[in-house]
């Protein structure tokens, strides 16, 4: 849609969503690829995640999932990084616990709920405290204890 929503952009975007998209003639080119971004965490993702979880909220089990957090966050307009939208990245999240991953920012990258996206580390590779203990995850949803916890 478009960003001024009046009745000549209103009828232009119609008309875009009505019309098939022209195919390149033999010999021609075709135009490339989006390069748009996932939209967050793919549905395998996410049920590797409730697995993982149990379907209870995964920084201390206070409730349901009701949210999928990236600890990498997307960014405005998503991102193309591939370990984003991977289980390793994800937490599925109590509402309150995700309130108050996203209220306590310092906090919350002490304890590995947020990773940044400024260096080389990916969330595959930093300690998050899950349910009491630190713990690494792993993109096919497994957890690894961190040390001596088990």
């Amino acid at each position: 849609m478009t960003v001024y929503p009046s009745p000549k952009n209103l009828a232009k975007d119609i008309v875009r969503q009505m019309w098939p998209k022209a195919q390149p003639r033999p010999g021609q080119r075709a135009s490339k690829p989006s390069r748009r971004a996932p939209e967050g965490f793919p549905k395998p993702v996410k049920a590797l995640m409730f697995v993982r979880g149990g379907g209870r909220c995964e920084i201390d089990d206070c409730g349901p999932i009701e949210h999928w957090h990236h600890r990498g966050p997307r960014s405005l307009g998503g991102t193309t990084a591939p370990w984003v939208n991977r289980a390793a990245n994800g937490l599925g999240l109590a509402a309150p616990c995700h309130e108050h991953v996203e209220s306590h920012r310092a906090e919350a990258y002490r304890n590995g709920w947020l990773v940044s996206r400024n260096g080389t580390r990916t969330a595959v590779d930093v300690p998050v405290l899950y349910r009491g203990r630190s713990v690494l995850l792993a993109d096919d949803g497994s957890i690894r204890p961190i040390g001596g916890d088990q």
